[in-house]
């Protein structure tokens, strides 16, 4: 699964260039190309828990996320991708910060993760994309990602947008989209 993700970030962005007011990749002596995303698929296991975990942890992995890295998931859902990001941030400073607009889902991703809430290694917090500056202040990531999150889907450049301004400038954003399985 090396370099692939199953909706992998803009060439630019995943090489960490800086991200321009408004979302848009500041590509400084580069191609005026404005880079697409492309749809990656990688290998799909069976359909049981297991193989959800294990298609999380190959997302996870896929990230690089390093122990010193501020972290932002976009769209946690139970928090089963949070587990294995803290778990790589446990032995550094790096904090993950984990948002849902389901109230429920927040709850439920909390209680799975309470040792790294704790631990201040994350924090879990209920809001929309579109609606980050109240709940993220001046923070900026290193890596911000979502899987199943459909305006990564529908809309990549506003999801960009949306996500530029709490990146840092070498930042990077991952986003893994499975299409619903009647459309395969």
């Amino acid at each position: 699964l090396a370099g692939r993700g199953l909706f992998d970030s803009p060439p630019a962005l995943r090489a960490g260039v800086p991200i321009a007011r408004g979302g848009a990749p500041a590509l400084a002596a580069r191609s005026a190309h404005r880079p697409r995303w492309r749809p990656q698929r990688p290998p799909r296991a069976s359909g049981t828990i297991h193989a959800m975990s294990e298609r999380l942890r190959a997302i996870v992995d896929e990230l690089d996320i390093q122990p010193d890295d501020p972290v932002l998931e976009i769209g946690c859902g139970h928090g089963v991708a949070a587990t294995l990001v803290c778990e790589r941030l446990a032995a550094g400073t790096g904090r993950l910060t984990a948002i849902d607009r389901s109230a429920k889902m927040i709850d439920a991703a909390t209680k799975r993760n309470a040792a790294h809430v704790q631990a201040g290694t994350a924090e879990f917090l209920v809001g929309k994309l579109e609606d980050l500056g109240p709940l993220l202040g001046d923070r900026r990531f290193d890596v911000v990602f979502a899987v199943g999150v459909g305006l990564f889907h529908r809309a990549p450049g506003r999801a960009r947008a949306l996500v530029g301004p709490w990146l840092k400038p070498t930042g990077r954003v991952h986003a893994f989209f499975d299409p619903p399985a009647r459309a395969r």
